[in-house]
């Protein structure tokens, strides 16, 4: 993700005009503020490391590349957070939160951080294993991908995770691109290894 895909409260998501992109989707995650310089940290120090917590879209223009990440989510505009950064003092269990992502009032993801695909612990060892994490970086932890959902224009996208707060954001796509309302089921399928059949975006 790039610094400059950041975007707080009340601002607004662009679509960018990528045609090779089939959808654009909403990820409601955890995001993780690094507090302390993390550099081949174990799991059992990660929790020492991290200064506070903060609601964390990671919106993803599918399909761009099948191997990067940067392609699909550092578009900017592409990562909403807030409204809130609450230090982890005051957070009894980052692993025992409820995440939350309306569209238009409607609920779209609705899971508990105890569903992570992987724990922060683990998370943080193996990217302080790749490179040195330092104070004010910014971990955008796994969503369980159940409930994504495509996003589209004039879409008003609503998150909040227990005792962070809720941000509002908007969706602009000069193109005016239209996708289904609602959940992609096939997504979240074959993540849970309900079907062995990848979105057609994934195969890519």
């Amino acid at each position: 993700m790039s610094p400059v895909s950041v975007i707080g409260l009340g601002e607004t998501v662009i679509l960018p005009s990528v045609h090779e992109a089939p959808v654009f989707h909403h990820e409601a995650e955890l995001g993780v503020v690094i507090g302390k310089e993390a550099v081949d940290v174990s799991a059992e120090n990660a929790f020492d490391h991290i200064f506070g917590y903060v609601n964390f879209n990671d919106v993803s223009a599918r399909g761009l590349h099948p191997n990067s990440f940067l392609w699909m989510k550092s578009h900017d505009t592409f990562g909403p957070l807030g409204p809130w950064l609450v230090t982890a003092d005051e957070v009894e269990d980052a692993h025992n939160l409820q995440v939350r992502l309306w569209i238009n009032g409607q609920i779209r993801q609705d899971y508990n951080t105890s569903d992570m695909a992987y724990k922060l612990p683990e998370t943080i060892e193996w990217l302080s294993s790749i490179v040195k994490l330092e104070p004010g970086d910014l971990i955008a932890t796994w969503t369980n991908h159940q409930g994504l959902g495509p996003i589209q224009n004039g879409d008003i996208m609503e998150m909040e995770i227990d005792g962070l707060g809720r941000i509002t954001v908007n969706v602009k796509d000069e193109l005016n691109r239209e996708w289904h309302r609602g959940v992609d089921t096939d997504i979240a399928d074959w993540v849970a290894g309900r079907s062995s059949e990848p979105p057609a975006w994934a195969r890519r």
